[in-house]
């Protein structure tokens, strides 16, 4: 069988179609930034600004801990406005077996 050649996507289109496949406002978030002059732009602002720079940095990088020996796409969504349910509830004795309360 013929080996096809698939088109290469650069960095940005690989940029954008993650932002997508996390939610359209971040799509669009993306697109934004883009117009407005991307990274040349960011930077010219960061070198005007840089205590409010580093200030987005660390509120922007998230607290835990990276995952390893991963492979693939992850998607993690914590929620904590969710209700308590009946799992919340549930004791578990030594051995990790549900005990009925």
């Amino acid at each position: 069988m013929p080996e096809v050649a698939l088109p290469q996507k650069n960095s940005m289109e690989l940029l954008k179609d993650a932002l997508a496949a996390q939610h359209p406002f971040h799509q669009m978030m993306g697109e934004v930034f883009e117009e407005i002059g991307g990274k040349a732009a960011l930077k010219e602002w960061a070198e005007e600004h840089p205590g409010q720079f580093f200030g987005y940095i660390f509120k922007a990088t998230p607290t835990i801990a990276p995952t390893t020996a991963v492979v693939g796409d992850v998607n993690i969504v914590i929620n904590n406005h969710l209700i308590p349910t009946a799992l919340d509830r549930v004791t578990l004795d030594e051995q990790g077996r549900v005990v009925n309360d």
